[in-house]
């Protein structure tokens, strides 16, 4: 009987360090928690239209631009979805009282949305190069583009696939082996309780390092732009290459447009962020499980990853017609013209 009562007492003291240590109040934690929900919900819906969308219409689907869209589009979905359902455990932990309760770190990486997110974080950003990269290789050299397939696509996209799992894979190391060494982390699950802090930030390092990558990639595919749109305005009369080359041009414009939106809503909150967080982590400032301030500043890749359904919508005239076959099928006819054809504005 001593001994039950000194295992609870210790379980009792556990479970008060961790919640001193981790928040003081529910109400933070819990509104923290919320702030996943709406964000998670928005990328989740806005990037399945995409990938629906284009895989649902044969003439887009077979384009290889269109495919590598899909591959950013999916991860963002997989973002999105983990997201989603991290921020619906975490309220049910804040509101059901068992945030805090003590459990093993591997309990925690063994949560969908723990080990989910270490391979979205690292495929959606450097999905975003893999787009700039596409982008740049079709105005680079638009001749040698053409004649690349499917499998020119097929590979870039399981290339990052590959990695980001392999990347996830380190992420295991630490719990497994702090899962005896530690007597417990709260049950809240916060990322760095239970992921090896060397881990989350080179992992956030490397992510904001691709993000920016892919908005410095369109520096110099503006000039090659800019000459190439001079090149065909001087032109009496389009031949079929004219043609193909404006219909690539339309697409970089709005993907484009699209990593100014990378730019402000994903490199720089991202960097930023991580910075900020680096610095609570040296400096012992952190709010622990309650999350740190810097933390809604991730937030702000979902609304990018949001921002492209509408900005497809509007600009292309094919993906508007796919959208609304998606929620109008059989009422709605797509032709087999290309996706963004010379007859656009850019």
């Amino acid at each position: 009987m001593g001994q039950n009562m000194l295992v609870e007492q210790s379980t009792s003291t556990m479970k008060v360090a961790i919640s001193n240590a981790s928040c003081d109040l529910d109400d933070m934690a819990l509104i923290k928690a919320a702030s996943f929900v709406p964000f998670g919900a928005g990328a989740t819906l806005c990037n399945i239209i995409i990938v629906l969308a284009l895989m649902r219409q044969k003439s887009l689907r077979r384009r290889k631009e269109y495919l590598i869209l899909t591959g950013l589009a999916f991860a963002d979905f997989v973002e999105g979805f983990a997201t989603f359902i991290g921020g619906l455990y975490r309220m049910s932990a804040v509101l059901g009282g068992w945030a805090f309760e003590p459990v093993s770190t591997l309990y925690c990486m063994l949560l969908p949305h723990s080990w989910i997110w270490r391979w979205s974080d690292t495929a959606t950003s450097f999905m975003l190069v893999v787009v700039s990269v596409d982008r740049f290789m079709s105005a680079g050299i638009p001749l040698r583009y053409f004649k690349f397939t499917k499998v020119y696509a097929y590979r870039f996209i399981g290339s990052v696939y590959a990695y980001s799992l392999v990347s996830s894979m380190f992420a295991w190391i630490y719990p497994i082996e702090e899962m005896h060494r530690r007597p417990g982390v709260a049950q809240l699950c916060g990322t760095w309780d239970f992921v090896s802090p060397r881990y989350y930030q080179y992992s956030k390092y490397i992510t904001s390092f691709a993000s920016v990558l892919s908005v410095l990639l369109y520096i110099p595919l503006i000039c090659i732009m800019r000459n190439q749109l001079s090149n065909i305005a001087g032109r009496i009369s389009y031949s079929q290459v004219d043609r193909r080359k404006r219909a690539q041009l339309r697409v970089t414009v709005t993907l484009g447009i699209s990593s100014v939106a990378t730019l402000l809503l994903d490199a720089l909150p991202r960097a930023y962020g991580m910075y900020g967080m680096a610095h609570e982590i040296r400096t012992g400032l952190t709010a622990g499980n309650c999350g740190s301030a810097h933390m809604y500043l991730f937030h702000l890749s979902k609304l990018n990853s949001m921002f492209n359904v509408f900005l497809y919508y509007t600009r292309h005239r094919e993906m508007r017609l796919a959208i609304r076959a998606l929620f109008c099928p059989g009422k709605v006819v797509i032709s087999g013209a290309t996706f963004g054809s010379s007859h656009n504005r850019l």
